[in-house]
């Protein structure tokens, strides 16, 4: 029973590095976007590149504020990553068919951090009941 916490508490140590990660890394391609062009001219409408700028924003601010209850293993923190997770999933199917391939890149860390969160979920919602 130990070992079996113990390696559930590493998972979600693991979900919370990845869940932090995309959030600063979603938040750092907002702000770069302003300094470096991502992508060629042409390749993307000024509208389309607006949305992807704020869903950058929105996303990875929401990412970073669902870690800290995620940490405090507040039911929040769960249901708040798997829809921020979800959201970043949609976002990134619509970049991939709508601006370019490699938006398929940023689907991997959400369909991870859904995947072992369901591993972790009794630990979450068994934290609010203490």
């Amino acid at each position: 029973m130990l070992n079996e916490e113990r390696g559930k508490n590493r998972i979600l140590t693991f979900v919370i590095l990845l869940v932090i990660l995309q959030g600063v890394l979603r938040t750092s391609i907002f702000i770069a976007s302003y300094q470096v062009d991502f992508l060629e001219e042409g390749q993307a409408s000024d509208d389309n590149l607006s949305l992807m700028n704020t869903m950058f924003l929105i996303l990875g601010i929401a990412g970073l504020a669902f870690g800290y209850p995620l940490i405090k293993k507040h039911f929040i923190g769960l249901y708040g990553t798997i829809a921020v997770s979800v959201a970043t999933i949609a976002f990134d199917v619509w970049g991939m068919v709508a601006v370019q391939y490699s938006a398929a890149m940023g689907i991997a860390i959400p369909i991870l951090t859904i995947a072992l969160l369901f591993f972790v979920r009794e630990e979450l919602l068994k934290g609010d009941r203490r």
